[in-house]
């Protein structure tokens, strides 16, 4: 009744305490850390005078939210088809 894993992409059977893990490291590391990478790159482009300061938190947390709405529309894409 209850899901105890899933396949991976090469076939391969995976658990699902590591089927978390992963998906939790993705939600809460990977993302936020490129994303603010990423907004120190976007935080460069000149806009309304602000200093590269003001703007590095704003552009770092717009990257993590369009990351996360590609990862949500992949996602949604994946289940529909």
């Amino acid at each position: 009744m209850f899901n105890s894993g899933s396949t991976n992409l090469a076939g391969e059977f995976v658990d699902r305490k590591s089927v978390n893990s992963a998906a939790l490291s993705t939600i809460f590391i990977t993302v936020p850390v490129v994303g603010f990478i990423l907004g120190s790159l976007v935080a460069l482009i000149p806009y309304g005078g602000l200093t590269y300061r003001q703007k590095y938190l704003r552009a770092s947390l717009l990257t993590i939210i369009v990351i996360d709405s590609i990862l949500l529309f992949n996602t949604i894409i994946q289940n529909l088809f």
